[in-house]
């Protein structure tokens, strides 16, 4: 079985309002319910750098695919979030979901480097592809 990590991008500084992305929350709720290994970091709840907090993160809970996703207006932070990722561990799998992957599927794949996008409400086709990752199935 696989480690997943959801991650909340820096949307912004600690201790500043910011609205949670909840459909996130929905999506690690159900995979949790499913039995999967998920663990979320909270990129607004930490001063640290966003290398620094993955890295730790990454290496702690032997993360194997990394979960992300946030509306269009918040490309940088989620780009950010996947291009540290991918420096920290190159051959990690990285998933994006939110309207960010739903509202431009094609310009998303192109231009986040990322290697599954989650179109529409997650909580199913997040469980399934879980489960195909874990298993190795197609």
């Amino acid at each position: 079985m696989k480690n997943f990590l959801f991650v909340v991008p820096r949307f912004a500084p600690v201790g500043k309002y910011y609205s949670f992305p909840i459909g996130m929350g929905y999506v690690m709720s159900s995979m949790k319910q499913k039995g999967f290994r998920v663990f979320c970091v909270n990129l607004c709840h930490t001063s640290d750098s966003v290398e620094k907090t993955l890295a730790e993160s990454i290496k702690d809970n032997e993360i194997d695919v990394l979960c992300t996703g946030a509306m269009s207006f918040n490309w940088n932070e989620v780009n950010d979030v996947v291009e540290t990722t991918k420096r920290i561990k190159p051959g990690i799998v990285t998933v994006v979901g939110g309207a960010i992957i739903t509202a431009d599927p094609t310009f998303s794949f192109e231009n986040l480097g990322i290697d599954y996008g989650v179109i529409g409400e997650g909580e199913k086709t997040m469980a399934e592809l879980a489960a195909a990752l874990s298993s190795g199935e197609n």
